[in-house]
């Protein structure tokens, strides 16, 4: 036959419970089952304390590395868009003094072409410069 039941006892020396319980009834106990511990209001909150401050503890640790984590991302970032202002001002600088080159050599082109017609309108006869100023005003006057 099989009996079973429970017995509730705040247990201080759970050593001596075995001697401290009376099992004057004829029956002999063969095991015991523990259902819950708790603490006493005041262990607990002697206990609580110390754990809340170390979770709180490693919250704000963990907050602060998210946040110096958020930082250091900003400031790749600046930099990042900092090197690449850096780099495009240098390449419209290239390409600025490139443009400025291709214009010094058109004008220089354009004036040595001036020079060689004015040589060698220097070196033509009176007959040749009638003739030209001819064609000139003759083509001035087919245009307008």
């Amino acid at each position: 036959m099989t009996a079973q039941g429970s017995v509730v006892w705040r247990v201080v020396d759970p050593a001596s419970l075995l001697d401290r319980v009376d099992f004057t009834i004829g029956l002999a106990p063969v095991s015991l089952r523990i259902a819950a511990l708790a603490p006493s209001p005041e262990v607990s909150r002697a206990l609580e304390g110390p754990t809340f401050g170390r979770l709180q503890q490693k919250a704000d640790e963990a907050m602060f590395a998210r946040r110096a984590l958020a930082v250091e991302k900003a400031r790749a970032i600046a930099e990042n868009e900092l090197a690449n202002q850096v780099e495009l001002a240098a390449r419209q600088g290239e390409n600025a003094r490139a443009e400025a080159r291709r214009i010094r050599e058109v004008e220089q082109a354009a004036a040595k072409m001036e020079r060689q017609r004015m040589e060698a309108l220097g070196r033509a006869g009176t007959p040749v410069l009638c003739a030209l100023a001819a064609l000139d005003l003759g083509g001035t006057e087919a245009e307008g």
